[in-house]
């Protein structure tokens, strides 16, 4: 390299960082502190009528640094949704009855997380005159689904090969009585043409004799 030339390099080089160095310098540091994140509604202990089936849940998150992405709902260890815009509310979060809990998890922008305190509700069991009703209409589900299958069972033999009718027999035996009388009739009918024969022949006979005489 020409010795003419170091001091041009060595002035590009500087001003490099003179140009790097205040960018560097304006960039602000990571985000080490953890979002701030509770459960606003409902709170702890929270005592539900018998019939609720779905509650509204809102949750506050905050971070002074980077900024909130987002906030998960958890119910009883599930998923039920997130939220990314503040008011951080949750609409028809379904409940069944028993004990329920509910936890909410805020995250932020580089990549710090916090779970809320753990909010616990209890949805009341209903009465137990309408437990009862619950049960006799299951019950009563369950046996017209049995009639609907016993039907459809029916249906499908049905459509096999048929089968000898119970009244059957009876026409086979009216017929064969017709046949009876039909065949005493006959001979009947018969037995009188034999003795009409005789008594000609008797008399025959006997006018026959008479000339002989």
């Amino acid at each position: 390299m020409s010795i003419d030339r170091v001091p041009t390099l060595a002035a590009f080089l500087f001003t490099v960082a003179l140009v790097a160095a205040p960018a560097h310098a304006d960039a602000p540091p990571p985000d080490d502190t953890p979002p701030e994140v509770a459960i606003k509604s409902p709170t702890d202990a929270t005592a539900l009528a018998a019939g609720t089936t779905e509650i509204a849940v809102e949750v506050t998150a905050k971070d002074e640094e980077s900024g909130i992405y987002e906030v998960e709902l958890k119910v009883d260890g599930k998923s039920v949704g997130t939220d990314d815009e503040a008011p951080f509310t949750f609409d028809k979060v379904a409940l069944t009855p028993g004990e329920h809990t509910l936890v909410a998890t805020a995250r932020n922008y580089d990549a710090g997380s916090t779970e809320s305190e753990a909010v616990k509700v209890t949805v009341a069991e209903p009465p137990a005159e309408e437990a009862k009703a619950e049960d006799a209409k299951a019950q009563d589900a369950k046996v017209e689904d049995a009639k609907v299958e016993d039907a459809k069972s029916e249906d499908a033999k049905s459509d096999g090969p048929p089968t000898a009718s119970k009244e059957e027999p009876k026409a086979d035996d009216k017929k064969k009585d017709e046949e009876k009388k039909g065949c005493n009739v006959s001979a009947s009918q018969h037995g009188w043409s034999g003795a009409g024969i005789a008594f000609g022949v008797a008399i025959l006979a006997g006018l026959m004799l008479r000339r002989r005489e």
